[in-house]
């Protein structure tokens, strides 16, 4: 066995066998381009789409943290969010801003991230 894979498996069995309470990504987006089109298509994420980077964060932990692009898909993003957690998702979404501009979008899944009240920011809505 080559040691990259068996490093890998190292890891891996690391963290599943650790309790992490959340677990936070800003997966890439594809460069600049990802703003050309109207919505972003969510399984153009890098190395592969939301569903499966979901998927594989899950054994790991259940309160997941993703940075994604201000103009992804929201009903994308909720039937991926239906398929891997089950109809009775617990999701909140945060739009992120600087000095008045949306850079993105904070997408928390997981019971970690309800039952907080956030105030509004400088009367953006969240």
């Amino acid at each position: 066995m080559n040691p990259e894979l068996i490093n890998c498996i190292k890891t891996i069995t690391y963290l599943i066998e650790e309790h992490l309470d959340i677990v936070y990504s800003s997966p890439p987006w594809g460069g600049p381009s990802y703003s050309d089109n109207g919505s972003f298509n969510l399984d153009d994420l890098q190395p592969f789409g939301l569903e499966k980077f979901l998927r594989s964060i899950l054994p790991i932990c259940n309160n997941i943290a993703v940075f994604l692009p201000r103009n992804s898909d929201l009903a994308q993003l909720k039937s991926t969010s239906i398929a891997v957690f089950g109809p009775n998702f617990k999701l909140r979404v945060l739009k992120i801003s600087t000095n008045g501009h949306l850079k993105g979008l904070l997408c928390c899944w997981g019971d970690a991230f309800t039952g907080i009240a956030l105030p509004d920011a400088a009367g953006d809505n969240c």
